[in-house]
């Protein structure tokens, strides 16, 4: 029962384990929280925008103020998420228009199967000043990367459509072309491993080389076979674009268009022959000779897509050099490197979850210590002790978690001056005055310790207050009436003798049982008789 309430600090300081485990649950569960979002792919690619704001600059006059732009291009980034020196006509890239034009070239779906709409597309958007303001660069999120690469590579071929030079523009939609390629390559050479790996698997005591298995992911046959009926379906519309991009191509590209072609013809071989060897009987005599021909296949399929790969890696970097020196009008606009994607993914909202959870860590805890100190009906005051029982107070003993030495320093010499024994001083004098205060200046004769509850620390009071009143030129006599537990003699560093028990039974002399402490100090032990104390605490 209370009689007063306490402030927020106050329970925070009473409750502060409260606070911090139920702070500390709540942040785990926070951080479990973002964990659990699946990881997510930001591709990224650069362009330089129309009309972007721009200025000659002196190095060695506006070296400072670079810095500081740079520092407050990055602080605003941080905050506003989009670029502090981007231009009104870099974010038409964003426009409806723009995102149109990518959505019907791409048929981009949303979760139902429609046609996105701009708006949702746009979400996922993000751009950023780089190069002084002088560069965009264009992100957006994807769960898939290959996805991603083909949209940003659309959205910034459109920009350059519409207001820069055309080159750019048609190497984007060459890169468009020829990068499926090489892609869908890939992913039908892994397939393909994996296909004569299980099935070997089934039919064979020996299975594969671990070298020859596919990649991290296991699929099973039937998702192969899908997957393979979709390739070959496109494969052929796809090898038709590629043969007349062939014959209108600049010499440059002739090279590279002639190794892809190639590597679509043997990918489509390969589908085919992947497609007759999955629709065979694991019974049937021609599985053998058609599992041998898939495996010369899938190798002539790696070997063309290892070419093509060199080709195409060689292309780009020559690609981008080319773009970057004829750039040097900074207000051309143009593409600056083409779409790429980190290895490694992220987990969005990441400031979002941080500010979360440090909220609801400190407000759930505080709640919690509320409440707890609600639940708890300890008294927190001698004010709350009063109105409880109505009893008057004379004092209050202090907490030691080791009584005897505590004793021991204050019934040194001088034991009120060691700064360890001053509480227990200090209160045994308190006690003691209020005592002979009530009394109207005599201390009553007889004072019983009484306690409801072990190890509360009756024994440690009874004994400071009575080495006290010797002190200050008293009798006292204390008698150890606890016949169950005693602890006057080990407090007093006396070894046990006899003592009441031994005189309420007869067999001892009271005068020869007590023990001298001090000049005006006697004890009388409890004594150790062996017979059944509660008759003795009942007798006459």
């Amino acid at each position: 029962m209370k009689g007063n309430y306490l402030s927020l600090s106050d329970i925070l300081t009473r409750r502060w384990r409260t606070f911090v485990l139920t702070g500390t649950a709540i942040s785990l569960l926070v951080a479990v929280g973002y964990w659990l979002q699946p990881l997510r792919y930001e591709t990224y690619g650069v362009y330089r925008p129309k009309k972007t704001e721009q200025r000659e600059i002196n190095k060695g006059k506006d070296s400072d103020i670079l810095k500081q732009l740079d520092f407050l291009d990055k602080f605003l980034n941080q905050i506003f998420l989009q670029g502090s020196a981007i231009t009104p006509e870099a974010r038409l890239i964003k426009d409806d228009d723009n995102l149109q034009r990518a959505i019907q070239s791409l048929n981009i779906l949303d979760h139902e199967g429609n046609l996105a709409s701009p708006r949702s597309l746009r979400r996922r958007i993000s751009l950023s000043s780089s190069d002084k303001g002088q560069t965009v660069k264009i992100g957006l999120h994807d769960p898939d990367p290959a996805r991603a690469q083909q949209i940003v590579d659309r959205l910034m071929a459109s920009y350059v459509e519409r207001f820069g030079a055309k080159t750019e523009a048609q190497a984007i939609n060459f890169q468009s072309l020829i990068q499926p390629q090489i892609v869908n390559a890939e992913t039908l050479l892994k397939q393909s491993q994996q296909a004569l790996y299980q099935i070997q698997l089934g039919s064979e005591p020996t299975p594969l080389a671990p070298s020859e298995k596919a990649g991290d992911q296991t699929l099973d046959l039937q998702s192969i076979r899908i997957s393979a009926q979709q390739q070959l379906s496109t494969s052929s519309g796809e090898l038709s674009l590629l043969q007349r991009e062939l014959e209108t191509s600049l010499t440059d590209r002739k090279t590279l268009l002639q190794e892809v072609i190639a590597l679509g013809k043997v990918r489509q071989d390969t589908l085919n022959l992947l497609l007759t060897t999955l629709d065979q009987p694991r019974d049937s005599a021609q599985l053998q000779g058609l599992l041998n021909s898939l495996e010369a296949k899938t190798l002539d399929l790696k070997k063309n897509l290892t070419v093509s790969q060199s080709i195409y890696n060689n292309f780009l970097e020559d690609q981008t050099s080319t773009w970057i020196i004829n750039s040097s009008q900074k207000s051309t606009v143009s593409v600056i490197a083409p779409a790429t994607t980190p290895d490694t993914g992220y987990r969005p909202y990441k400031k979002w979850f941080l500010g979360l959870g440090l909220l609801m860590s400190l407000g759930g805890g505080a709640i919690a210590s509320w409440i707890k100190e609600r639940q708890d009906n300890s008294f927190l005051s001698l004010a709350d002790i009063y109105a409880y029982t109505k009893l008057p107070i004379y004092g209050v003993i202090p907490h030691f978690s080791n009584k005897a030495r505590r004793f021991q320093l204050l019934t040194r010499e001088n034991g009120g001056n060691y700064p360890d024994a001053y509480p227990a001083f200090k209160s045994a004098e308190n006690i003691s005055g209020n005592l002979e205060v009530a009394s109207l200046g005599r201390i009553p004769q007889v004072l019983a310790f009484t306690s409801t509850m072990r190890k509360e620390g009756t024994s440690l009071a009874t004994a400071n207050l009575a080495y006290f009143l010797a002190r200050q030129g008293k009798k006292v006599l204390v008698i150890d009436a606890n016949l169950y537990h005693p602890q006057q003699h080990t407090l007093w560093n006396r070894p046990q003798s006899l003592g009441l028990c031994d005189c309420m039974v007869g067999e001892a002399q009271l005068g020869k049982t007590l023990q001298r402490l001090h000049p005006n100090l006697d004890l009388l032990q409890a004594g150790y008789t062996n017979k059944n104390k509660d008759i003795l605490l009942n007798s006459p």
